[in-house]
Order: C-alpha cells, then structure tokens, then sequence
C-alpha cells in the first residue's frame, strides 16, 4: 500500500494543522469546561489512508497560575472583597477551575486567594483591596 506523494502527504499535514489550530483557540474560550474524548479520522493520501487525531487529549480539569489572577484583578481596576473577588474568579476562569503558583498546586479559587493575601499580594483592608503591584513577581 502506497503512501501517496510527498505533496499529498503535506496537504493531509496542513489540513490537520489547520484543524488543530481552529480546536486551540476553541478550547482556550472554553477553559475549565469538560472535554470530550475524540476518536480517529482518517484521510485518503494517494492511494492509501492516513489515520490521525486532529485534537489534542485535554485534562478535564484546568489549572490556572495565580499571576493570570493577579493580572485579571490589576485590569479590572476594581477593588475586591474576599467574596467578591472568589465570585469574579468564578465567572471569569469558571467554577470547576483549579489554581496554581510557582510553590503550591490544585487550590480553589478560596484558597487561592488564602495564599495570597498571605503573600501580602493585596494591598487595602478586608472592605476593600486591589494588587500590590509592587509585591508581585515578574517570572
């Protein structure tokens, strides 16, 4: 059985790749959501099959680093209490998300927020804080 030429061989490879880059920016506007398993497609090269998986096998939970928090948090402009600053991670990077740092792992948004102010990440009081941009690291 016959592979096909080099030619249809690339145009299968940049079929796929296009594929895959229209699944990318899907699953990136879908963090945090569950991921279905996808099965095998094939495609006809020359006078034979290529068999491949146009989507990459993505974990069904998504850790998020706590700096995207701190990012989201100085953009905002806002100013947050403890529970308004959980629900505004929930809306934005989902319920079911999982947050991590450069020293700890699998943290809830309540726990995450937890770890920073023990940081000394926010600045203000427990009626109001924002980023202490001064306090955050730059890696």
């Amino acid at each position: 059985m016959s592979v096909g030429t080099t030619t249809e061989r690339r145009q299968v490879q940049a079929r796929t790749s296009r594929k895959f880059a229209k699944r990318v920016q899907w699953v990136r506007s879908h963090i945090g959501q569950p991921v279905r398993q996808v099965p095998k497609q094939t495609a006809s090269c020359g006078d034979g099959l290529v068999t491949y998986y146009p989507i990459p096998m993505i974990p069904q939970t998504c850790q998020i680093h706590g700096h995207d928090v701190l990012d989201f948090m100085a953009a905002s402009g806002r100013s947050f209490t403890r529970d308004t600053l959980a629900a505004a991670i929930r809306e934005r990077f989902s319920a079911g998300a999982q947050f991590h740092t450069c020293s700890a792992n699998g943290m809830s948004a309540e726990q995450l927020i937890e770890f920073l102010a023990q940081r000394g990440k926010f600045c203000g009081t427990d009626e109001g804080f924002t980023v202490a941009t001064d306090r955050v690291c730059s890696h």
